[in-house]
């Protein structure tokens, strides 16, 4: 395993430890926010100043030029669908459960099969192997337990 490649698993480990905090944080937090709106309002307003302070520190206002408007689109998408998909989560933490949630959002690894080969094309990073599909398949299944388990 090369550098990058571990530099990407520990990247991927803080991903999953801040993921799995935040929805715990923010249910706790809307016990006394009237708005699942206003949560995420406040929270998005946070992870863009810690991003701007990061930018100006690292001192890369200067890569805003070179980058290529072509591929601009894709991170608007991305913002989107990234700002709607916490918004949504948010409004589901107001009405259930943190695990039944997780659990839940979870399921995005078969949306990730299916739209990962078909917008990022034939690259290899997306390459479906029978290991990819036997593992969302064991998510599936733990979703599935998790949401009906306690009633089985």
């Amino acid at each position: 395993m090369n550098k990058q490649e571990i530099q990407g698993y520990i990247y991927g480990i803080l991903t999953a430890l801040c993921w799995a905090t935040s929805p715990i944080f923010i249910a706790r937090g809307l016990e006394g926010i009237p708005s699942s709106i206003w949560a995420t309002a406040i929270g998005s307003s946070v992870a863009t100043l810690i991003y701007l302070v990061l930018f100006l520190w690292n001192k890369k206002g200067k890569a805003l030029t070179k980058i290529n408007k072509k591929y601009i689109y894709w991170q608007i998408a991305a913002g989107v669908a990234g700002g709607l998909g916490i918004l949504s989560r948010n409004i589901a933490l107001e009405t259930t459960r943190v695990a039944i949630v997780i659990g839940i959002v979870q399921l995005q690894i078969l949306i990730t099969l299916v739209l990962g080969p078909i917008i990022q094309g034939e690259a290899d990073r997306e390459k479906i192997t029978p290991k990819l599909i036997m593992g969302a398949a064991l998510i599936l299944g733990g979703t599935i337990l998790i949401i009906y388990g306690r009633n089985l």
